[in-house]
């Protein structure tokens, strides 16, 4: 039966394998010529492959690594290019970091991000109801379901993050994004989930500014509203 990596696991494989491509651009420009990271590093190009070949090997079989694996790895990766950004190596001295340079830090925070991710329930709950009635809507009714679910995922990414040592998990959205949306369509929300939503309030959000290009579709709602909605998430 084939292995089933869930969206998390899944990012930080992709950072991991971008890591590794990183290795092959080039790092630093010193304005003559270009330098990749097999060019410029002695050993860290070799310990920055063993540190994507680790976080592939954590993403594939997290049952397989100790606990700690799954934010050490990354941070790791992370710390190393971070330095490298700041404190360029002797051979590229003078240089200024280029496109490799710059993709290996971002494959660094895909990693560690992607050790623990939960996902949104909405849109999976939404997928499921319009595969069973194509014409399908959503209503306050289904509400309670989406919170029971949301809670779910949180619950499950928590325990996944526990068990790989990670010290805190990213998600996709929460508790308050249901209180927003179920008060600004149905005029309500039921008490539970608005208590649920306080006690499990995240330590930082990150919000969307409304200049972000906009992408239809039948969960996110209408352009003509995002105003009126990011207000409201920033009340909230």
């Amino acid at each position: 039966m084939p292995r089933r990596i869930d969206l998390g696991r899944a990012v930080l494989a992709a950072g991991s394998a971008l890591l590794f491509v990183s290795l092959f651009l080039n790092w630093y420009d010193n304005g003559v010529g270009n330098v990749s990271g097999w060019e410029v590093f002695e050993t860290l190009d070799l310990v920055l492959t063993a540190l994507a070949a680790a976080g592939i090997f954590v993403s594939v079989r997290p049952e397989a690594t100790p606990p700690w694996a799954g934010i050490g790895v990354p941070a790791a990766a992370l710390l190393i290019v971070f330095v490298q950004l700041v404190n360029v190596p002797p051979a590229a001295s003078g240089a200024d970091p280029a496109s490799g340079a710059w993709l290996a830090l971002a494959a660094a925070l895909l990693m560690g991000a992607g050790s623990a991710l939960s996902l949104e329930s909405a849109r999976g709950y939404y997928d499921a109801l319009l595969a069973r009635d194509a014409s399908a809507t959503l209503g306050f009714d289904d509400v309670a379901p989406i919170a029971r679910g949301q809670i779910a995922l949180e619950d499950a990414a928590r325990a996944d993050a526990d068990a790989r040592g990670a010290p805190c998990i990213v998600r996709d959205t929460d508790l308050v994004s249901t209180v927003v949306y179920a008060r600004h369509y149905y005029g309500d929300c039921p008490a539970w989930v608005v208590d649920a939503a306080r006690e499990r309030r995240g330590a930082l959000y990150l919000l969307c500014a409304t200049d972000v290009a906009w992408v239809d579709d039948a969960v996110r709602g209408l352009a003509e509203e995002r105003e009126t909605l990011y207000e409201k998430f920033r009340a909230a």
